[in-house]
């Protein structure tokens, strides 16, 4: 219960440092166009952290302590941010904050899904607790700032909920529980193309719905009208349509339909269901029918992520939680690049053609997956052939 709990309290902070980053900013006095400049800056620190974590698992820390040590960072950077006096204090203390946010987030889940892979356990049925509390985590923002009005609340809520993590993490824990080495005990094998094919065209695929998140209400306003109160009503549906039903149930059937289809299928039919997703959404002529395609959202992620992983581990002999960082390193660093990208595409064109495009690139990659994952023989990179 304990691992179920902190998958649920790291996903409601992830969550909220993401969706309420204007609120916590304008708590330190800072102003909107350097609030605006300071978003590069925050998405090139949420991927160093996802690089410093990718050295630590690859490392084999004790996953216990790191956890802690990340916490304690996370305490002290909240307590500046409470009682900074400046604008500029407050920066560098939202700054060192994110440094520890994501790739904190991301190292708790590798090292669960380490443990889990090598103990045989059901990483689904834990990681479904963190789709609950990232889905969830605006009903408690919004709850909290009615009761106090006042946005200051939001830093005593991330400094108590760290706390409790911190004390969770404390005492005996299953994660200390953790093999040296991947499932073939020592024996890992190098990273092939097709396996880096893989890794890419999947994380591609789920980082497209992500990264179109910061322009879903925009399209709620463009392409049905709808006013900014109703656009961004239909986005908190969204968000539990995509993170709350249908990830929740994706993570919780995942790894039974890994055992009973395999992998390659699994990942497939994913990328199918992301296929589904986007042609609707294309089509789709009213708000209802576009909202209903979140449903397909988590189904599609939870099958390619954990299915790309699973496949990975089987393919290379590596730890699973490695091949995880690697996985959200590689989505946050095309996130970037899709977030530099979308302003040149939409002085061009309207939102909706995104759609069109997405749908072509899942197209893409699921055509590709059909040759690499059941055609084309596995090679080594340095392979003569």
């Amino acid at each position: 219960m304990r691992i179920r709990t902190q998958f649920f309290l790291f996903s409601v902070l992830q969550s909220l440092v993401i969706f309420q980053y204007d609120p916590l900013l304008i708590v330190g006095h800072v102003n909107t166009h350097l609030r605006l400049e300071l978003l590069a800056g925050v998405q090139l620190l949420v991927a160093a952290s996802l690089v410093i974590c990718s050295l630590v698992m690859a490392r084999r820390f004790p996953p216990q302590q790191v956890v802690q040590i990340g916490l304690i960072f996370r305490i002290v950077a909240t307590i500046c941010l409470l009682t900074a006096k400046a604008p500029s204090w407050f920066i560098g203390g939202f700054l060192c904050y994110q440094l520890v946010a994501l790739g904190l987030d991301t190292y708790y889940e590798s090292s669960v899904m380490t443990w889990a892979t090598q103990h045989q356990r059901s990483f689904g049925h834990f990681r479904l607790f963190g789709s609950l509390g990232y889905a969830t985590s605006g009903l408690y923002v919004t709850g909290l700032l009615a009761v106090t009005g006042s946005l200051r609340s939001l830093l005593w809520f991330i400094l108590c909920v760290n706390l409790v993590l911190l004390v969770l993490s404390s005492g005996h824990s299953e994660l200390l529980v953790v093999t040296p080495r991947g499932i073939n005990h020592g024996r890992e094998s190098q990273m092939v193309w097709q396996s880096w094919v893989v890794l890419a065209l999947g994380t591609a695929v789920i980082t497209l719905p992500n990264s179109f998140g910061y322009l879903l209400t925009a399209y709620l306003r463009q392409g049905f009208h709808a006013s900014l109160l109703q656009a961004t009503a239909m986005g908190s549906v969204a968000l539990l349509l995509g993170s709350c039903v249908s990830e929740m149930f994706g993570f919780y059937i995942v790894e039974a339909l890994i055992i009973r289809l395999g992998a390659t299928r699994v990942i497939s039919l994913g990328v199918g269901l992301a296929v589904c997703r986007w042609f609707i959404a294309a089509i789709a002529t009213s708000s209802r029918l576009f909202l209903a395609t979140y449903l397909l959202h988590g189904v599609s992620f939870a099958f390619i992520y954990v299915g790309t992983v699973s496949w990975l581990v089987k393919v290379t002999g590596r730890v699973a939680g490695e091949l995880a960082t690697r996985f959200v390193l590689i989505a946050n660093i095309i996130a970037i690049g899709l977030a530099r990208l979308y302003p040149i595409m939409l002085a061009k064109w309207p939102i909706h053609t995104l759609f069109w495009g997405y749908l072509g690139f899942c197209l893409m990659t699921l055509g590709t997956f059909m040759i690499v994952l059941y055609r084309a023989p596995l090679q080594p990179l340095n392979s003569d052939k």
